[in-house]
């Protein structure tokens, strides 16, 4: 299983993520990435 530290830091870059997508203004893509995430963690 995965350490609760790299769970926290992927969570980060996908948040981080999440938000340059916002910022470009790329909807599919900040979708997909959305997507992807919650899929993944949840």
């Amino acid at each position: 299983m995965l350490n609760n530290a790299v769970i926290i830091g992927l969570i980060i870059i996908w948040v981080y993520v999440l938000s340059v997508l916002k910022r470009a203004k790329t909807d599919a893509f900040y979708f997909l990435a959305g997507s992807a995430g919650l899929f993944v963690i949840l």
